[in-house]
Formats: structure tokens, C-alpha cells, sequence
């Protein structure tokens, strides 16, 4: 588990835009329609750059992550593309749960 600040506070941040995408989807706020939406598209864009920087904090380890392409890039994609360049196994393997299994499969 990462230890240092910035990545736990963007995963709480990740946690309180997604309970705000629920609000808004199940009617607890004022925002009704395309906009709120739109609203729901811009935070899980939002959700994605805290991903991609997390990563970035999570993969500090890599040596080429302190090169300056890195350090100033800032769209979650380009981010994204070049940590999946660096680390074969960059992404997590998806699993299934299974409701009264033995774990994931």
C-alpha cells in the first residue's frame, strides 16, 4: 500500500466525486437533465486524471517516471499511455464476485 499523502487524498477524493455522482444520478440534488449529465461526465473525467496521477505516485519506483515527459504532462490519457509503455503489468487483472464463493474469480 502507497504511504504517501498525495495518493490516499486523491483516493478520497475519487470516493467523494463518485457519492456525488450518486447524488445527482438518484435525484438528491437540484440537477435534473443534460446538465446534470454533463455534471457526471466532468467529475468521472476528474476521476480519471486522480487515477492516472495516482498511478504515477503508486509507480514512483520507475526511474522514467522522473523524466520531464512525465513530470509535465498532465492529460490522464497521455499519462495513462506512457505508464502502460513503461509496465507490462500496469493494469489490474479484472475479477468477478461471486456472491457466497470461495473469492474472485
Amino acid at each position: 500500500m502507497n504511504q504517501d499523502p498525495i495518493y490516499t487524498d486523491l483516493m478520497q477524493e475519487i470516493k467523494e466525486r463518485l457519492y456525488t455522482i450518486e447524488d445527482v444520478l438518484s435525484g438528491r440534488t437540484a440537477l435534473h437533465g443534460p446538465l446534470a449529465h454533463e455534471f457526471c461526465f466532468l467529475q468521472l473525467r476528474i476521476i480519471c486524471e486522480c487515477i492516472s496521477y495516482a498511478c504515477v505516485i503508486a509507480h514512483s519506483y520507475l526511474e522514467e517516471l522522473q523524466a520531464p515527459k512525465f513530470q509535465k504532462a498532465w492529460s490522464a490519457d497521455v499519462l495513462i499511455k506512457k505508464l502502460v509503455g513503461l509496465h507490462h503489468d500496469f493494469y489490474p487483472k479484472p475479477k468477478t464476485m461471486r456472491e457466497g464463493g470461495s473469492g474472485a474469480t
